[in-house]
């Protein structure tokens, strides 16, 4: 119940919203959400259904005012995905690059906020948005049951735009407005004047909820996986979401990336995860060596106590925190899993491994074996020696089937899977993405302001183009084009703005 309540308080609706009578007819107030609601009409001048759904969104003060037991939840579930469906409530696509662009093709100028109007414009260009409450699934199917809860909500403050600074790499936010101007919006102020006026402190009704949801447990608990849907919305491509999509055992979809991501939520994230891994060491999809897929519009969509981002790469999925410490907190917990058990035996093995390592107790001696040896070097010493350690950290950290893979390979994809970085002596690319950000870095920082200043932008562009050069003719194989670099100045923005034109003839 109070997952469907968040739904209708974060949605965004016109001017003419009119409260349905299925949703009204669907809630049953108590005693004391009746005895609010009456006052709301008499003393307050609220219409009738106006009051009753006002009462229902507040939950509760000091008393809960929903029924819970005697509540039609199907029929309220009913009435919301019909109105999500014919668009009276609105939730924005976040996802990839089409807020973006309906902002960019809509509004000139750098803002911080949208009028109602605004928003409805901006919402009219973009599909429908994909979000989750609990168990209940948002999207352009309406509303649906999955049957794995997450925590997606929907905040109106979202990225749009990149601002004229050219230092500046940030995706900004606007923040979306509901219409204050609608009748159940136009009365709030008087429900809260009422609810102040009793004297009775507010009970946290939310709270409570999630309590019984063990939200709380997974905010601090679980920090191997989080919410997948920010890198398949931003990262994968829609083949390669329809690919994903029939792996998992979702039924053809009709339409776009909204409605895959829709589909695929019906699915638990650690099954997600597992079988993009599977897609990804198959070749179904293609993740080049060095590349890292990363949210990009939802990138400050982070989950949990440890503030996990899913990222994809050529050994699959991860999930990394902003907080670099926490790979070597992953790491020191697997070997933990694997010896520090009740099994004297494992000890033992864990002594012997360490034997070389002082300290005052065994704990002690492997916090000093794990600060001074590099995670490659820690884990082929203490997780290669036994095929059973080996099943082990593959089966916590998700790894999958280890037939065939070499201990370089398994060593790389556990310190992978752990948050650490890898690196790659296969990357044909990496030199070209180094001189790709010391480029950019010049071009940033160009002030254009004397020969000194060319003449850097000059020796860091022949450096630059002559790794596109070898990149491009790795790539496609084509013998060799023209390049050349133009450099403007667009003083209305004052943005110094560098356009590299390829001719491959």
């Amino acid at each position: 119940m109070s997952d469907l309540v968040e739904v209708l308080r974060d949605c965004i609706i016109g001017d003419e919203y009119s409260i349905p009578d299925d949703l009204n007819e669907s809630i049953v107030l108590t005693e004391a959400g009746n005895r609010l609601k009456s006052k709301l009409i008499r003393k307050e001048d609220v219409p009738a259904k106006e009051a009753h759904l006002m009462c229902a969104l507040s939950i509760g003060h000091d008393e809960v005012f929903i029924d819970v037991a005697a509540t039609d939840i199907s029929s309220l579930v009913s009435s919301i995905s019909r109105q999500i469906r014919e668009g009276l409530i609105r939730f924005p696509f976040i996802y990839w690059r089409h807020l973006y662009d309906a902002f960019s093709d809509q509004f000139e100028e750098e803002q911080d906020s949208l009028t109602s109007e605004e928003t409805i414009k901006i919402l009219n260009a973009i599909p429908t948005g994909v979000f989750q409450y609990g168990r209940f699934v948002i999207g352009p199917a309406g509303l649906s049951e999955s049957t794995h809860t997450r925590a997606l909500r929907f905040s109106k403050r979202v990225p749009a735009y990149h601002c004229s600074d050219p230092v500046c790499r940030d995706l900004h936010f606007v923040v979306l407005s509901t219409s204050h101007k609608a009748e159940i919006n136009a009365h709030r102020h008087k429900l809260v004047r009422v609810l102040e006026s009793n004297g009775e402190p507010e009970a946290d009704w939310s709270g409570l909820a999630m309590e019984l949801n063990r939200l709380s447990e997974s905010h601090f608990g679980n920090h191997w996986i989080s919410p997948m849907v920010t890198l398949l919305g931003d990262a994968l491509s829609d083949e390669e979401l329809t690919k994903l999509a029939a792996s998992l055992g979702r039924p053809s979809i009709d339409g776009g990336r909204p409605e895959l991501l829709e589909s695929i939520l019906q699915v638990s994230d650690q099954s997600i995860a597992a079988k993009l891994d599977e897609l990804v060491t198959s070749g179904e999809i293609t993740v080049p060596e060095g590349e890292v897929r990363r949210p990009v519009s939802t990138a400050h969509l982070r989950s949990g106590a440890y503030r996990l981002q899913p990222q994809l790469g050529t050994r699959g999925v991860r999930f990394v925190s902003g907080d670099q410490g926490l790979a070597t907190l992953r790491e020191r917990e697997l070997i933990k899993k694997l010896y520090l058990t009740d099994n004297e035996h494992e000890r033992h093995e864990l002594d012997w491994q360490l034997r070389s390592v002082d300290g005052v107790s065994l704990e002690t001696r492997l916090d000093e074996f794990l600060r001074t040896r590099s995670p490659q070097e820690a884990l082929a010493r203490l997780v290669l020696t036994r095929s059973s350690s080996a099943i082990a950290a593959s089966e916590v950290v998700g790894l999958g089937d280890l037939d065939g893979m070499s201990d370089d390979e398994l060593i790389a994809r556990l310190a992978w899977k752990l948050g650490f970085e890898v690196d790659d002596a296969d990357d044909s690319h990496a030199t070209f993405w180094r001189q790709h950000e010391k480029l950019a870095a010049t071009v940033q920082s160009w002030l254009g302001s004397g020969p000194g200043d060319t003449n850097e932008f000059k020796g860091q562009a022949s450096t630059y183009f002559f790794s596109s050069k070898a990149s491009l003719r790795r790539v496609w194989r084509l013998p060799l084009g023209r390049y050349s670099a133009i450099t403007s100045r667009r003083h209305d923005r004052s943005v110094t703005t560098t356009k590299v034109i390829v001719d491959l003839g």
